[in-house]
């Protein structure tokens, strides 16, 4: 019974996060930046390669970074990283997971990796992020 309601309390923040990402990058998205998006929301808790979303975009790694970057103004390991420091915030705050969990649901290689890219990002570190926004 517990895993059932944790499944349904997830996919409830799954799809909150979802409209606000949608909200967030409006409808005119190119269909590669959606192409993007799509595989890194859906390989979220894995390593994210540049490799593989070219190889799931039909491109080559170079063609791909160069167009994304043309279109978004971003590179991609930036924007990949941005995706997983949202999501992060996401369970800091909705759930009561610790940072193990987290960067292990983030594909992160250990929690101090994690601790320190969110502490890059975000001037602060994980626990007291969450404490700061109680």
């Amino acid at each position: 019974m517990e895993r059932i309601k944790n499944l349904q309390y997830h996919m409830i923040l799954d799809y909150a996060d979802q409209v606000r990402k949608l909200k967030q990058y409006g409808g005119s998205q190119s269909r590669l930046v959606r192409n993007v998006l799509q595989y890194i929301r859906s390989h979220m808790a894995e390593p994210i390669r540049t490799a593989d979303i070219a190889a799931y975009c039909g491109k080559s790694r170079g063609g791909l970074t160069t167009e994304f970057k043309k279109q978004t103004g971003r590179t991609l390991s930036d924007f990949i990283q941005q995706q997983k420091m949202q999501e992060a915030e996401t369970l800091l705050l909705k759930t009561e997971q610790n940072l193990s969990q987290i960067s292990s649901l983030l594909g992160f290689s250990s929690q101090s990796h994690f601790t320190r890219v969110f502490k890059e990002v975000h001037g602060m570190t994980p626990t007291e992020f969450r404490k700061s926004q109680k």
